[in-house]
């Protein structure tokens, strides 16, 4: 983890955040996943066809060319708005002891499930 110096204090260390965003308008984009047991996956958004969120079971579904992927969470929608623009660049499941430290209007993602597509 990187860290911030101030001139004359102690380093702080730069807080890590579950979900980053891509910054700029760029061509190429992917979307990297963090799951809590460490396993990672990078997926190109010109794969992915279509995007799905289900309210009632607090999940969005992304179905990418070559896999599925269910976010599964809290305060979801917001999250899902950005990725009808492909703004995500990076998301971290949170385990569930950890969940109640977010804030309230927070997307708080509890699982990331991977499967190849059918």
């Amino acid at each position: 983890m990187s860290e911030i110096f101030n001139f004359g204090n102690e380093p702080e260390k730069q807080q890590q955040k579950d979900i980053e965003r891509h910054e700029d308008e760029g061509s190429v984009r992917t979307l990297s996943l963090v799951c809590t047991d460490g396993m990672q996956q990078c997926l190109n958004y010109s794969y992915l066809m279509s995007r799905q969120l289900s309210p009632g079971k607090d999940a969005i579904t992304l179905s990418f060319t070559s896999h599925t992927v269910v976010l599964k969470g809290s305060n979801l929608q917001a999250l899902f708005n950005d990725f009808a623009r492909d703004i995500p660049k990076k998301i971290m499941a949170v385990e569930s002891r950890y969940a109640a430290t977010k804030e309230n209007d927070d997307a708080v993602i509890a699982e990331i499930v991977i499967q190849p597509s059918a």
